[in-house]
């Protein structure tokens, strides 16, 4: 895990190396890992658990999001991986990887990814026993994925938190009838009962808006600059059938266009618009939930913003902080085993990001000025910068912590540090 807090670049072949040992060393004791079939994906998410665990019961929180999203890592030069799939079509290939990320209600940081499947060329390499079929659809893997969350005993009610790829009515009704909370949001086309009246959720939110049912909320960013968002709610009804539509697995040529009928399901629409300080709507979500009526709209809206953390994690493992789309293991299995190892870094970030108080300040403060990074003074950190920095600071513990190492440092210290001191102002050096 040291080795991936400290980052990595898109040219480097492999993680860094710690001090305590050769990178030679480094390098094999990395690939007997990543190749190790006991290694399993089960038990190397299993300290990202138990840390998620541990803060909800210090925290002790109602609630907590688990965000479930999918991102697709490529690998088009690196031909040595042969498992690789095909994702959307013949000439997308890759690997398919599901997160599903706990979030906290209250600060909005990420806390652990709770499971990870990824998608190779005839296999799932996941997290979560059994592992789902190859040929698995994404949304019929979340009720189980809700399941597996639920057995983990984390001592907070979970909330599953899923964007608009998850409006689906079958399987909002399958969550439901399984007594799970869910946020989703929704197609404004989607067809609902609203008042006795069959509507569209574009039109019952219209309708919402012409009579004032929005209230000022908070203020936010949007893109970048100020913007001001208004959050109402009504009540709907989902009572029609649903509609099944499926090409996987089928002959060229053939759907599955069965429908589905289902009871009749109450939900809550929230409408979360923002607008610009002069008044102009700039963005509107559409919201459909089986949330308790004492959690409130503002609540809702918030908690659907807080999504975007798990694109931020996919980010920090892509391109911010990891570089995932250059690691050089061969197979799926050995990416998903380091995906695991380089998510426990992620885990730490998190955890100096949301640590509370003035200590918590001076932590992100000096990890930030440890890392070199430069980021705006108005927000004082960023997760990459907390990931390299937090990397840095460990090193540092780690190297006070060793003797003779710290013994070394110091003696070349007396012998070369009045040089260098002495030179540094010749080369423009500070």
């Amino acid at each position: 895990m040291g080795q991936h807090q400290r980052g990595a670049e898109a040219l480097a072949s492999a993680a860094k190396a710690l001090p305590d040992k050769t990178a030679k060393a480094q390098a094999q004791a990395a690939w007997r890992f990543y190749s190790n079939p006991r290694a399993t994906l089960a038990k190397l998410i299993t300290p990202l658990q138990a840390l998620a665990r541990d803060d909800l019961r210090q925290r002790r929180r109602e609630f907590v999001l688990e965000v479930h999203d999918w991102c697709f890592p490529h690998y088009y030069t690196h031909t040595a991986k042969a498992d690789q799939t095909v994702l959307s079509h013949a000439k997308d290939i890759g690997y398919e990887l599901a997160s599903g990320l706990l979030v906290d209600t209250v600060t909005g940081c990420p806390i652990a990814p709770i499971e990870q499947r990824l998608l190779a060329e005839g296999a799932v390499h996941s997290s979560r026993q059994p592992a789902p079929a190859v040929d698995a659809f994404r949304l019929d893997e979340v009720l189980p994925s809700m399941q597996y969350a639920r057995s983990l005993g984390l001592g907070a009610t979970l909330v599953h938190v899923i964007d608009q790829e998850g409006d689906s009515l079958a399987h909002l009704r399958d969550w439901d009838n399984d007594n799970h909370l869910f946020l989703v949001r929704a197609e404004g086309t989607r067809s609902v009962r609203h008042a006795g009246v069959r509507k569209s959720l574009a039109e019952v939110a219209a309708a919402l808006k012409q009579r004032g049912g929005l209230s000022w909320c908070r203020e936010v960013l949007y893109q970048g600059n100020k913007a001001v968002q208004y959050v109402g709610e009504a009540e709907v009804v989902l009572d029609r059938p649903a509609q099944r539509h499926r090409r996987k697995g089928l002959p060229a040529g053939k759907e599955d266009r069965r429908r589905i009928p289902g009871k009749a399901l109450r939900l809550r629409l929230v409408v979360a618009e923002l607008r610009s300080p002069g008044g102009e709507a700039l963005a509107e979500w559409l919201l459909l939930s089986n949330l308790p009526s004492r959690v409130a709209d503002t609540e809702v809206a918030l908690w659907y913003g807080y999504r975007s953390r798990v694109e931020s994690y996919h980010k920090l493992i892509q391109s911010a902080g990891m570089q995932l789309e250059s690691w050089q293991q061969q197979t799926a299995g050995r990416i998903a085993r380091r995906l695991a190892v380089a998510s426990m870094a992620c885990a730490l970030a998190w955890l100096a990001a949301r640590a509370p108080g003035e200590e918590g300040q001076r932590l992100r403060s000096v990890a930030v000025r440890l890392s070199g990074r430069q980021v705006k003074a108005q927000a004082g950190w960023t997760l990459p910068a907390l990931l390299v920095g937090m990397g840095v600071l460990t090193l540092f513990w780690r190297v006070l912590a060793d003797a003779p190492l710290l013994a070394e440092i110091l003696s070349l210290q007396q012998h070369f540090s009045p040089t260098l001191c002495t030179f540094s102002p010749a080369f423009g050096f500070v």
